[in-house]
């Protein structure tokens, strides 16, 4: 699934699965068979774009709908890190949520 260039410099993206649940959560899916020094980069940025498209002009940002990203990777995105499974969230140092609104799974 491509995602809809707004302008012409804007950069495209490709989402492997885009989904809604019943209670209008987004869930992004995508498999990445290698990893590469910008991909963490570029997962923020996919995730950032489907949230971000949810609004119009005009729109509250009360209507923003969590955004979930979930990613397959074929190795280790971090080094040295035999972590199965990582949860991103927005939070600060003490663990305090800026927003439930989302989070990326890899």
């Amino acid at each position: 699934m491509f995602n809809d260039k707004e302008f012409l410099s804007d950069k495209l993206s490709i989402v492997d699965v885009k989904a809604r649940d019943s209670q209008d959560r987004l869930y992004q899916i995508e498999i990445e068979l290698t990893s590469y020094a910008h991909l963490p980069t570029r997962i923020i940025y996919n995730w950032a774009d489907i949230y971000s498209q949810q609004l119009k002009s005009g729109q509250e940002y009360l209507q923003l709908r969590p955004t979930y990203s979930i990613w397959l990777l074929a190795e280790n995105l971090l080094v040295d890190d035999n972590v199965y499974v990582h949860h991103y969230k927005m939070r600060d140092e003490q663990g305090q949520t800026l927003t439930p609104h989302g989070s990326i799974w890899l």
